[in-house]
């Protein structure tokens, strides 16, 4: 699951209550556990409300946000999804980003 570079890169799709507590639990991973498991970098946040993305975005450093699930699926520099969407709308969120090689959670 690590890139190249010794780093775990990670987007969260969905920027609501759950997506919130992902991303803390990410950014807080050394504070939990050291040492940590991995290095965790926050690459991107998806959701279709921009303004919600761009609040996560800014409260934990996000690296970019999008509206579109689909563009974190095709990211070359995504190695892990974390799914913080409502249940119903996570099979093809999932099924389309492990065809893509990437790890879900």
């Amino acid at each position: 699951m690590q890139s190249s570079h010794g780093e775990v890169r990670v987007a969260v799709i969905g920027a609501g209550l759950a997506g919130r507590a992902h991303a803390y639990g990410f950014r807080n991973m050394e504070v939990m556990f050291y040492p940590p498991p991995a290095r965790v970098r926050l690459v991107a946040v998806a959701d279709a409300n921009e303004a919600l993305a761009r609040d996560l975005e800014g409260r934990f450093g996000f690296e970019r946000v999008t509206t579109s699930w689909e563009s974190i699926a095709d990211a070359p520099d995504v190695d892990a999804v974390s799914i913080a969407l409502p249940n119903y709308e996570h099979r093809p969120v999932a099924e389309a980003c492990m065809a893509a090689g990437k790890h879900v959670l």
